[in-house]
């Protein structure tokens, strides 16, 4: 869809930071363990020790791989976060997540968006139509194996 060239070098550091925006928006699911404990102190470390990597790292491979290792940096420092809050949040407020599902949904749609990437010529309106086709085949899989969960049972009456 971006038809000129000017803007084609830039397109190499939309995967990181979509994988850091991914990642952010686990994080910030995972916040809820210090709101419920009122332990709120524990996102401000988290978020002034990601600030300081991100400063120190941009710092480190800035010079060496330009704005698209201040992306890398973004994917991983949002990574640290995530798991910082997870390990902090399970030893302060266990939460059973199912970690096996969401991983495989999320590798999942990694592995189709690069395959895509590699396979179809990009472009065309054939091109846009196989995506779409693609993503739709994979919300419907991702439906029938979440239905069950996502069906309401209706409540006994006694």
């Amino acid at each position: 869809l971006l038809r000129q060239e000017a803007y084609w070098d830039g397109m190499a550091i939309v995967p990181p930071l979509l994988l850091g925006y991914l990642l952010l928006g686990v994080y910030y699911n995972l916040t809820i363990w210090f709101k419920l404990t009122d332990k709120t102190y524990a996102g401000t470390v988290i978020t002034v020790t990601g600030a300081v990597l991100t400063v120190a790292l941009n710092y480190w491979l800035i010079p060496l791989f330009g704005y698209l290792g201040s992306a890398w940096v973004t994917a991983a420092v949002y990574g640290f976060m995530m798991l910082a809050c997870y390990a902090w949040g399970q030893r302060a407020y266990p939460i059973p997540y199912r970690w096996l599902a969401g991983t495989l949904y999320i590798g999942g749609s990694m592995a189709l968006v690069l395959a895509v990437n590699e396979y179809v010529i990009s472009g065309s309106a054939e091109a846009i139509m196989a995506r779409a086709g693609i993503l739709a085949a994979w919300l419907v899989v991702v439906f029938l194996l979440e239905y069950k969960g996502l069906v309401r049972k209706p409540a006994s009456i006694s």
